[in-house]
C-alpha cells in the first residue's frame, strides 16, 4: 500500500510538471466562453478573467440580480484600461444592459456593448435562464454557434438534510447538476470534434469524490458530474482528437464564499492576503484569512486542507485552461483519494466521514440555496 502511494505520488508529480512546463501555453484572446453559473462563485471570478484576457464570454445563469452586477462590475473594472475618456460611457452602457436582462425566453441574450464594454472586439453576453429547463437550454445554445471553451460551473444545492427534500427539489439539483453537463456537451462538442479545436472544463466540488450524508442527492449529481467529465475525455480519445481537444475537471475542497464577489476587485490584486467572509456548513457566517501572493502551483499542489475562495480556485482553473492541465484538486492530496478504497468498507468510511459527513456544499462554489434560507438570504454570498 505504501509502496502504490508512492508510485502514484511520484507519477502524479512527473506528469503535473510535465503538463505545466511542455504544453504550449494557449491564449484565450478572441475565443468565446461559455459559463453556467457565472454570476456568482467561481463562475464570476472566470467571467472577470477571461473578459481581462480578451474573450467573448457568454454567462448563463438564473439569477437576475447578479447578472445586473456581474454587468457593471465587468464595466468598471475594465473602465480604468481604457482611460478616464470612455469610463462615463462604459458605465452608462452598464447601466443600459442591467437594466435589459429579461426572463422572457423570446429575449435570452442581452449583451454589454462590446465596443464601449471591453473593447472593439471583446463582450460580455449575460443570459438570464433557468438551467434545470432543458428544453430552453438546448434552444439558446443553438444561438450561440461555435464556442472555443465551454465551463460548467454551475450548481444547485439544497439548505436542508436529505430526507426534509421534497421530490421536485431533488430533480432541480440532478437536473442542473448532472444533466447540464451533458446537454452542454451535445451541443458544443460536434462542433469542436470538426473544427479539432475546443476545451471542455467542468467545475464540481469534493461531494463528486467524498460523498455527503447530509445530502446524498448533491453527492449523487456531484459523482455523476465527475462521470460525465471522464466519459467526455474518452470520447475524445476515441475520436482521435486527444490533444487538440482539451478537458480539465476542477474540483475544489472546503470552499468558502467571499464577500469580496459583491465588489470583485481586480483578479490579479498583488494583496498577500485576503479576508473572506463566508457561511460553513451549518449557515454560520465565518471570516478565514487565506494567503495570496504564493503563487497558483503552490495552493494547487498543496497537501493540507484549508479554506480556499473562489478567486482561487479561479486563478487555477485559468492556468489549467491555459497550459492544457486535466485535472485541478484543491488541495491536491484529493487525488489519491481512490487508492484508499482498496480499504475494508469499515476503515475507508472511518477515514472520510469526518470530511464528508458535513461538507459545506452552497460554499463550495457559491451558487445558490434552494429551501428555507433562499427565501431570506437569497444565495450563498448574500
Amino acid at each position: 500500500m505504501i509502496f502504490l502511494l508512492f508510485i502514484s505520488f511520484l507519477g502524479w508529480l512527473l506528469w503535473t510538471s510535465y503538463s505545466l512546463f511542455s504544453y504550449k501555453t494557449i491564449s484565450v484572446e478572441g475565443k468565446t466562453v461559455v459559463i453556467t453559473g457565472g454570476s456568482s462563485g467561481i463562475g464570476k471570478c472566470l467571467a472577470i478573467r477571461f473578459l481581462r484576457l480578451g474573450a467573448v464570454v457568454h454567462v448563463l445563469d438564473d439569477n437576475k440580480e447578479k447578472l445586473k452586477q456581474l454587468v457593471k462590475e465587468a464595466a468598471a473594472i475594465v473602465a480604468p484600461e481604457k482611460g478616464n475618456e470612455n469610463t462615463n460611457a462604459m458605465e452608462n452602457v452598464a447601466k443600459e444592459e442591467s437594466e435589459n436582462v429579461d426572463s422572457s425566453s423570446e429575449n435570452l441574450i442581452n449583451q454589454c456593448n462590446a465596443e464601449k464594454c471591453n473593447g472593439a472586439n471583446d463582450s460580455l453576453k449575460t443570459v438570464l435562464i433557468d438551467l434545470s429547463n432543458r428544453f430552453h437550454l438546448n434552444r439558446l445554445l443553438s444561438q450561440i454557434g461555435a464556442v472555443d471553451i465551454v465551463v460548467n460551473a454551475a450548481v444547485n444545492v439544497s439548505s436542508r438534510d436529505f430526507l426534509d427534500h421534497e421530490d421536485n427539489a431533488i430533480e432541480r439539483i440532478l437536473h442542473v447538476n448532472a444533466m447540464c453537463p451533458l446537454i452542454l456537451a451535445k451541443a458544443f462538442l460536434p462542433s469542436m470534434l470538426l473544427r479539432q479545436e475546443g476545451h471542455f472544463v467542468t467545475i464540481t466540488d469534493a461531494n463528486g469524490l467524498l460523498g455527503n450524508a447530509a445530502q446524498p442527492d448533491l453527492a449523487a449529481s456531484q459523482w455523476a458530474a465527475v462521470g460525465a467529465h471522464e466519459s467526455i475525455q474518452m470520447l475524445i480519445r476515441e475520436s482521435g482528437k486527444s490533444g487538440k481537444i482539451h478537458t480539465t475537471l476542477v474540483c475544489p475542497y472546503n470552499m468558502v464564499v467571499s464577500r469580496s464577489l459583491l465588489r470583485t476587485p481586480s483578479p490579479f490584486s498583488s494583496s498577500r492576503a485576503l479576508e473572506a467572509d463566508g457561511v460553513d456548513e451549518f449557515g454560520a457566517k465565518e471570516t478565514v484569512r487565506v494567503k495570496r501572493g504564493f503563487g497558483v502551483l503552490e495552493r494547487m499542489l498543496s497537501i493540507f486542507r484549508r479554506p480556499s475562495t473562489p478567486e482561487e480556485a479561479a486563478d487555477a482553473c485559468i492556468m489549467a485552461i491555459t497550459h492544457g492541465v486535466e485535472r485541478v484538486y484543491i488541495p491536491y492530496s484529493l487525488v489519491f483519494l481512490p487508492l484508499f478504497r482498496v480499504l475494508p468498507a469499515p476503515w475507508f468510511m472511518w477515514m472520510v466521514s469526518p470530511t464528508a459527513s458535513r461538507s459545506s456544499p452552497a460554499a463550495l462554489v457559491g451558487r445558490k440555496y434552494q429551501g428555507d434560507r433562499s427565501a431570506n438570504e437569497g444565495g450563498a454570498e448574500s
